[in-house]
């Protein structure tokens, strides 16, 4: 009964997760909405910002440097490591990376100010991720990008311009599709 219960109560709590996942979604979109002025959205400027590479002391990665550097775009990663969703996607992410590490600059953004470093280092070295991540030990990169859940990922031109933005997990297909957007820019 307890055990019925309990993965009863487990289970409402993932609906109620997802759905408000797609309600974030989707009000993110609607660039009529007053709130969302100012906020980094589709077909705008990423917001440049510098943070500490998550496991190299004293380095600090600019954004606008990865993208200068990226011959199609940017891939930026906002995850914890206490994220289920977050471990699914990193493999998928990963494996994008692996794929397109010539033309795409991939960059994970853990949201520090919600996890612990020791933590994300760690999630790191067991999920064998490669690509650069960086710490918001402060939140304030996160809050800049309208990050309220993780994961949320962000892609952007070799001009620095959203070309998409995803809240919620991500597979590989879909990393695929959306970097063949890039190529086109914001159209």
């Amino acid at each position: 009964m307890l055990v019925k219960r309990t993965i009863s109560i487990l289970l409402i709590i993932t609906i109620v997760f997802f759905l408000w996942m797609g309600q974030e979604q989707r009000r993110f979109m609607e660039y009529g909405n007053v709130e969302m002025h100012g906020l980094p959205h589709i077909g705008h400027l990423a917001p440049d910002f510098t943070l500490d590479n998550l496991l190299t002391p004293h380095e600090t990665i600019q954004l606008s440097s990865t993208i200068n550097n990226s011959q199609q775009g940017t891939v930026i990663y906002f995850w914890t490591s206490w994220c289920p969703f977050c471990a699914s996607s990193m493999e998928a992410l990963q494996r994008a990376h692996a794929t397109y590490e010539n033309e795409i600059t991939f960059l994970g953004v853990n949201v520090t100010s919600q996890d612990s470093k020791e933590a994300a280092e760690q999630f790191i070295k067991d999920h064998d991720i490669e690509f650069l991540n960086v710490s918001d030990v402060n939140g304030r990169v996160s809050s800049a990008y309208f990050v309220p859940p993780v994961p949320a990922t962000l892609f952007i031109d070799k001009e620095g311009f959203i070309v998409h933005r995803k809240v919620g997990a991500l597979t590989y297909q879909e990393i695929t599709q959306t970097i063949s957007q890039l190529g086109r820019g914001s159209e």
